[in-house]
């Protein structure tokens, strides 16, 4: 039978690179895994965390091997290439830092082992993710084991997968279930039965090592989201003269889905509006190196604000959490790293093909899984004929893969609408953050709304959309890139008014659920750090944000009053504002009853009268839910609330990837001129200055025959779009100038008075 042997303790580390044959010369540091090198540096910002190659080495003689059996070394995550030996043998090279891999090491096993392995997250390398928002942990950051099994035993080798497969398809007879299997090796006489409830079917041969069989269901119950997430057990078992040899069994659910451009996402042939988070797999101060506690915790946040949906960004995540999905009814988006920046050659694009088909068989039979992602934001290193044919060539290669799931990419906010970026996948989907980076958020509605106007047969979803949020900022009125928590609480009450009349955005996917390490940033006064998320790093603090989601998305009535970590106030009335799924909330301020309101979700009492020093404030609904907090009216307030940087609100806020442009005194700006930091609707106001544009820019870039992104008649529209700064819009076509255009260009604009 099977066995699975962890063997995570006990390894020595080797912070840096070294000569394999004089490994136990080098000092080392005693570790247990998981282990990331980047826990701490990875969250340090401005991007100076350790890329580099590190070594792991591990003494195996505690296991009992026994002869009859094979032997398995099983790695469920090394971050981004791995090179891996066993008493001195070279096993191979595994290229993706998110999936399974294993080698076979039955005729290298002796009494006393040795295990080595390399691990390089090194910049530069031909394997995706290279540039991207977070933070790339390097190291044995999941699970290591020895799977132990008999001589004849479903395949290990097969891009990482269980060698078993389970395809549920509801006819109008019944659910007919589709059960396949591989094997290390032809059969012979013995046979492979799967047995789910009380019903035993033999799968027959099909072709070498490939066994099949189906099953029909006339009653069965549906996995149904988060309704009923109702799960199968199919057990696969090898049995020679009726004695089990090899067993696995894996879970699976009987559902249906689809998108209509209209009515959005329908499952089970109803209409369920996908509303849900983006989750990234790091913790504060632990990286990518997390345990089963820590994925069961994320589950029960997620859960808790009420979320139907998942993107599992941007890379293949942890089992044991698609497990967590498939029982919690989340429907998941799952995709790989192919992100922000192509890399040409077939290097890179093989690696692109061997991550797909590691995270669809690996993943295959995951109910919660609906949408099989293959790209983010790939446009930002800019378009061309060679990433247009790697994004073809990754969509049907999934659909051949998985017939039975869509597929899906998210947009970068800039391609146009009418890309054919739009017509590649089954259904797509846009990054959006109108009211964070530019524009209002307003706007984002009205955007959608036109597109819908003029494209009524595409199947559109949001699966980006956030502003950052620190808890240690406030501000009585929040404002568009002050960092503080009720502008970020502002801008998703917005968001979630725009989603409620709109079914045809077939799934919203909040970024993000939590703050997440990304190296590269270091703004609001926090490094190292992405702050979109609806909590914390560390997962101690639900921002005010999160309780608006909860009004939005469950049943179970609450109330929550904001703005418990804004104690101070130096004004004498001040707004209080509540989030609630009753019907009524009534406010009372040191236990005398102020008003009461009848509002939908967001209950905000204007100009409340504070007394000097502390006041309690309560709130209680309808159905007798409460929330109580103490605020403080000083003469003055000892506490510094707002962020000492906060720049002119109608500026725009720097993304994350400006870092890869040139420094502004790199672009000379002259008063009076224009220049590359001007807007793009200032400048196509100009026709001096948008004849510089069209000439140096537009022109070129259709005589390269790459596809533009920007659509000339949309330049002038003082829209989010327009608003950005050319320069920035720079990152997504310099790769098709020489590194001295934007000087070039930018001196021409420099002559043209404004």
């Amino acid at each position: 039978m099977r066995n699975l042997i962890n063997i995570n303790n006990d390894w020595q580390f080797f912070a840096d690179n070294i000569n394999i044959e004089k490994i136990d010369s080098y000092s080392y540091q005693k570790i247990d895994l998981p282990h990331t090198w980047n826990n701490i540096d990875g969250q340090g910002g401005k991007g100076g965390y350790k890329r580099a190659k590190c070594w792991y080495k591990k003494n195996i003689s505690e296991i009992n091997f026994q002869e009859n059996k094979q032997y398995f070394l099983e790695f469920n995550g090394a971050n981004h290439v791995a090179n891996v030996w066993f008493n001195d043998a070279y096993l191979g090279e595994h290229k993706g830092g998110f999936s399974t891999f294993r080698f076979d090491i039955t005729e290298l096993i002796t009494k006393n082992n040795t295990l080595v392995v390399s691990v390089d997250n090194s910049d530069g390398l031909k394997v995706y993710p290279q540039n991207a928002d977070f933070t790339f942990d390097g190291g044995l950051y999941r699970d290591v084991n020895i799977v132990e099994v008999n001589k004849v035993h479903f395949d290990l080798l097969k891009f990482g997968s269980t060698g078993i497969f389970v395809t549920p398809k509801i006819t109008n007879d019944g659910a007919q279930i589709r059960f396949d299997a591989l094997t290390n090796t032809d059969l012979g006489s013995n046979v492979i039965e799967v047995t789910v409830d009380n019903n035993i079917v033999k799968l027959e041969k099909i072709e070498t090592n490939h066994y099949s069989a189906t099953l029909l269901l006339v009653d069965y119950t549906l996995w149904d989201s988060i309704k009923n997430p109702f799960l199968y057990n199919a057990c696969f078992s090898i049995k020679s003269n009726g004695e089990t040899i090899d067993e696995i069994t894996t879970a699976f659910g009987i559902r249906n889905y689809s998108v209509d451009s209209n009515e959005g996402f329908i499952l089970n042939n109803e209409n369920f509006n996908l509303r849900g988070v983006c989750r990234h797999q790091c913790r504060e101060d632990i990286g990518w190196a997390i345990n089963k506690s820590h994925h069961e915790e994320d589950i029960k946040f997620i859960t808790e604000v009420g979320a139907n949906t998942i993107r599992l960004a941007h890379y293949q995540h942890d089992q044991y959490f698609y497990d967590l999905c498939d029982k919690n009814g989340l429907v998941i988006w799952a995709e790989i790293p192919f992100i922000s920046s192509f890399i040409p050659g077939e290097e890179a694009r093989a690696n692109t093909v061997s991550q797909m088909t590691e995270l669809i068989y690996q993943n295959y039979n995951h109910a919660s899984i609906c949408f099989w992602g293959i790209s983010n934001e790939i446009t930002i290193g800019g378009d061309s004929e060679e990433l247009v044919e790697n994004l073809q060539l990754l969509n049907k290669l999934t659909k051949e893969l998985d017939p039975t799931r869509l597929t899906t990419l998210a947009n970068v906010s800039m391609v146009n609408t009418d890309s054919s970026h739009n017509d590649i996948t089954d259904v797509f989907a846009y990054n959006h953050y109108y009211g964070w980076y530019s524009g209002d958020v307003s706007e984002n509605g009205p955007w959608f709304d036109e597109f819908h106007k003029n494209y009524p047969d595409k199947k559109i979803g949001l699966s980006e959309y956030g502003a950052e949020g620190l808890i240690k900022w406030h501000s009585e009125d929040g404002k568009r890139r002050d960092y503080s928590e009720e502008y970020h609480a502002i801008y998703h009450e917005k968001m979630l008014e725009c989603f409620e009349s709109r079914d045809y955005i077939w799934g919203t996917f909040c970024w993000n659920m939590f703050d997440f390490a990304a190296a590269l940033r270091d703004e609001g006064g926090c490094v190292g750090r992405n702050n979109k998320g609806l909590m914390t790093f560390d997962r101690k603090t639900k921002k005010d944000a999160f309780y608006i989601y909860k009004a939005y998305w469950t049943k179970e009535k609450f109330c929550h009053l904001t703005g418990k970590r804004f104690v101070e106030h130096d004004a004498k009335n001040i707004n209080i504002k509540a989030y609630s799924n009753d019907e009524q909330v009534t406010l009372y301020v040191n236990k005398k009853e102020i008003e009461t309101l009848s509002c939908h979700k967001v209950f905000e009492f204007k100009n409340v009268e504070l007394q000097l020093g502390e006041n309690t404030i309560e709130i209680l609904t309808n159905s007798g839910k409460k929330d109580l907090m103490v605020i403080k009216h000083t003469e003055k307030t000892e506490i510094e609330y707002q962020f000492v940087e906060v720049l002119d609100v109608n500026e725009d806020v720097v993304n994350w990837f400006a870092n890869l442009l040139p420094t502004e005194n790199e672009i000379k700006v002259i008063d009076g001129y224009y220049s590359l930091h001007d807007t793009i609707s200032s400048i196509a106001s100009n026709p001096s200055a948008m004849n510089v544009i069209m000439l140096n820019i537009m022109q070129p870039l259709a005589k390269l025959g790459g596809e533009s992104m920007f659509d000339p008649s949309v330049l002038l529209k003082d829209d989010g779009f327009g608003k950005m700064k050319f320069i920035d819009v720079w990152a997504f076509i310099s790769n098709k100038f020489p590194a001295h255009a934007k000087f070039f260009i930018n001196e021409e604009l420099n002559k043209i008075k404004k």
